[in-house]
């Protein structure tokens, strides 16, 4: 709930039981930040009966602590934002270098 815009973000979870449980404890956790569960859809992966469960975020946003500690925070996730797509990058330069035997320019 953090990183995501208020009223633009959403969860996704796959349940692997009944999500009766996984309704009250998003209820209890953290009903401030995410809307009550819009689509609860049964799957089957491998035989096994799943569920998968979407949640919208609402349009509270996330306050803690100061102003400062904010932009911290903020920062912090830009970095890492930017680490993983650094990460992504490489990986997919490296496929492509292993598929054609050749470095991508």
């Amino acid at each position: 709930a953090r990183i995501l815009q208020p009223a633009a973000g959403r969860m996704v979870l796959l349940c692997g039981s009944s999500p009766k449980n996984l309704f009250e404890s998003v209820g209890k956790l953290s009903a401030e930040y995410w809307q009550r569960p819009k689509r609860v859809s049964p799957v089957t992966i491998g035989g096994l009966l799943a569920w998968v469960v979407c949640i919208d975020r609402n349009d509270k946003p996330f306050y803690h602590g100061s102003e400062e500690s904010r932009h911290r925070y903020l920062k912090s996730v830009r970095k890492l934002a930017e680490k993983r797509d650094s990460i992504s990058r490489r990986r997919k330069s490296e496929s492509v270098k292993q598929k054609t035997g050749k470095r991508k320019r």
